[in-house]
């Protein structure tokens, strides 16, 4: 089975609360790079990365087509739940467009 990475990227970009996402293979292992923001009670956003690797073995000896799904945002969920640094929930586009322009300025 071939692993389509430009074509899995496009469509983990198209989940809910990813607002970017990268696919490479290194080092004999397929790395998941997604993006996401989270925020605090407060308002407080924040920019956050979650790492998933699966070997290119494994990936070859998967019966399915792996696809994106919500494994991609788990390390997210995690962090709501557990009120990782004091996140509540994923931030809105509202939230997160201007936190981007408070970075910019």
């Amino acid at each position: 089975m071939k692993f389509d990475f430009e074509d899995f990227a496009a469509k983990a970009k198209e989940l809910e609360h990813v607002t970017d996402f990268t696919v490479r293979e290194v080092d004999g292992r397929v790395e998941f790079v997604t993006e996401a923001y989270l925020a605090t009670d407060d308002g407080t956003v924040e920019r956050g990365y979650a790492h998933a690797h699966i070997g290119t073995m494994e990936l070859q000896e998967l019966g399915e087509p792996l696809v994106p799904g919500p494994w991609l945002l788990a390390t997210f969920e995690r962090g709501i739940k557990d009120r990782y640094m004091g996140f509540t929930r994923y931030a809105t586009a509202d939230e997160i467009a201007a936190h981007k322009a408070g970075e910019a300025a």
